[in-house]
């Protein structure tokens, strides 16, 4: 039930995410979302995923 719980949180969090960035949460920021809500990662690596996610929805690579 504690692990449920833990993946309800994650994916309603990586929604705010989407909301915030605006952009489509990454693999990468659902499983540091995860790590962070079992006590395996800090804050500030959770930010710094979720800036990098930011700084690329921001700057989208241009299309040939």
């Amino acid at each position: 039930m504690g692990i449920q719980i833990q993946a309800y949180c994650a994916i309603i969090a990586c929604l705010l995410i989407h909301l915030w960035t605006g952009g489509k949460p990454t693999l990468r920021t659902f499983e540091m979302l995860c790590l962070y809500l079992q006590g395996w990662a800090s804050l500030e690596e959770v930010m710094a995923q979720i800036e990098k996610l930011r700084a690329k929805t921001r700057d989208p690579p241009a299309r040939s």
